[in-house]
């Protein structure tokens, strides 16, 4: 059976940084959201010194007591790695607990895909300063996020566990505080591309998505591109023994939506080249940027949703978002809806 549709409004936490909105303009954004008939979920996304923001886990716990429907998720946490465990174990149980069953993780290695290359990466993210300043190597990034994601799972049994891992060791842990989730989900953000990856890592990382993700989360792809990937992922799963396996497919997407297809495009490019501290090919805006009028939004999301991502997260790439979030309302989200809908029907 295939999934329906669900739509996600992401939250820019790092707007708040840099003087695109407040606080209180996320939490308002998330309770319009979740009183609307239109968003399923509320994200954020999550960085420390490479893209820095509101903390993500702390952001999403004033949402969980502003909003009651939403699910609650990252796109991604980054930091995932950069958190103890015992410590990670414990804020995300009490987030489920909180919000009522309704958090969901999506953890990540962190860095850029070519940090190991030596190159800036094309993000403008400062992911080696990150690494440094946190005393991790970037060697360890996938033997941290499987290691941790296996502690997660076992603390959250609330059965006592001892560890004795590649990085974390520890004896007789039992948490007492569990998810109201059974399981408790966690999918994995994860997508490199070639000049930085070649075809030995991609299937890598495609596996490790299958193997022990709950469900694969990206930040851009070509709609061909993600539905080959999202074929492999649920291929390799069925050959780890994992029906259904990863189960939830999400894009996050840079939307601008304006009745002046130009306007919405100069507008997108200034914030994402802000948001991301650097400045950006012509060809890789047009690609990354999902801008212009409702219907031509619309027209670049489709093919994604056809190729089989059924939790599209829309982030909206202004210095406006409230704006943005009610023009989204009026004129693009029902239409969106509907594809969505139609789509899978």
């Amino acid at each position: 059976m295939t999934p329906e549709v669900r739509w996600g409004l992401s939250l820019p936490n790092r707007g708040v940084v840099l003087g695109a909105g407040s606080p209180a303009d996320l939490l308002a954004m998330a309770e319009i959201a979740d009183r609307s008939a239109v968003f399923d979920a509320v994200f954020t996304g999550d960085s420390l010194i490479a893209k820095p923001r509101l903390d993500a886990i702390v952001l999403l716990s004033a949402v969980a007591g502003r909003t009651r429907k939403v699910l609650l998720g990252t796109s991604c946490l980054a930091s995932f790695i950069f958190r103890h465990p015992i410590v990670l174990a414990n804020q995300w149980a009490a987030l489920d607990q909180v919000s009522g069953g309704r958090a969901y993780l999506v953890a990540c290695m962190g860095g850029g895909p070519n940090s190991r290359s030596g190159h800036r990466s094309p993000s403008g993210a400062k992911w080696d300063e990150e690494f440094a300043a946190m005393g991790v190597a970037m060697e360890e990034r996938a033997g941290r996020l499987t290691e941790g994601m296996e502690i997660l799972r076992r603390l959250w049994t609330g059965q006592p566990v001892t560890h004795e891992g590649r990085f974390y060791r520890f004896r007789d842990v039992a948490l007492n505080v569990r998810p109201i989730q059974d399981p408790c989900p966690i999918a994995i953000a994860s997508n490199p591309q070639p000049p930085y990856a070649d075809e030995t890592i991609i299937t890598r990382a495609l596996r490790r998505v299958a193997r022990v993700g709950d469900g694969w989360q990206v930040e851009m792809s070509t709609p061909e591109e993600f539905e080959e990937r999202w074929r492999r992922i649920r291929t390799y799963a069925a050959e780890f023994g994992r029906v259904p396996g990863p189960t939830t497919a999400m894009i996050h997407f840079y939307v601008n939506v304006n009745r002046n297809s130009q306007a919405a495009v100069d507008e997108a490019r200034r914030f994402y080249e802000a948001y991301h501290g650097g400045t950006f090919p012509e060809a890789y805006l047009r690609w990354r940027i999902v801008a212009g009028t409702a219907d031509e939004v619309v027209e670049r999301i489709a093919p994604f949703i056809d190729a089989g991502c059924n939790l599209p997260l829309i982030r909206f790439a202004t210095y406006d978002p409230m704006g943005q979030l009610r023009q989204a309302l009026d004129h693009l989200m029902p239409r969106l809806r509907d594809y969505g809908a139609h789509a899978r029907a």
